[in-house]
């Protein structure tokens, strides 16, 4: 994950229990997941959501591959810590494609991870 902006450790332990980040959303920021893809193919984004009152109430997570662009909108703010499908879509060979979290503005923004799976 690479990210950008004043991103800050929180308390809030992610899918592997290590820590995760957040960043107030104000504060314009994003997170980005650009996995090696060494067999070209479609893939299911999932995207690890960390839900918490306070958090942005639409995030977006940008899915850019093959085919173009996608955005998929996450409710943040209810739910526990869960896996979110966020579809499938078509990447090449490389680093290619990415996931692009980025906020609306509101709340908290928290970023832990992004899992690529290869559809059979």
């Amino acid at each position: 994950c690479t990210l950008t902006g004043p991103w800050k450790p929180s308390s809030l332990l992610g899918w592997d229990s290590g820590p995760s980040k957040y960043l107030d959303a104000k504060e314009r920021g994003k997170a980005a997941w650009a996995p090696e893809i060494v067999l070209p193919g479609e893939y299911r984004v999932s995207f690890f959501k960390l839900g918490r009152p306070g958090n942005a109430r639409a995030a977006i997570l940008t899915i850019n591959h093959a085919g173009g662009q996608s955005e998929r909108r996450l409710e943040l703010t209810e739910g526990g810590h869960e896996w979110v499908d966020c579809g499938v879509y078509r990447f090449e060979k490389g680093r290619t494609g990415n996931a692009v979290l980025t906020g609306d503005g509101t709340g908290y923004l928290r970023a832990d991870a992004v899992k690529f799976e290869k559809v059979k």
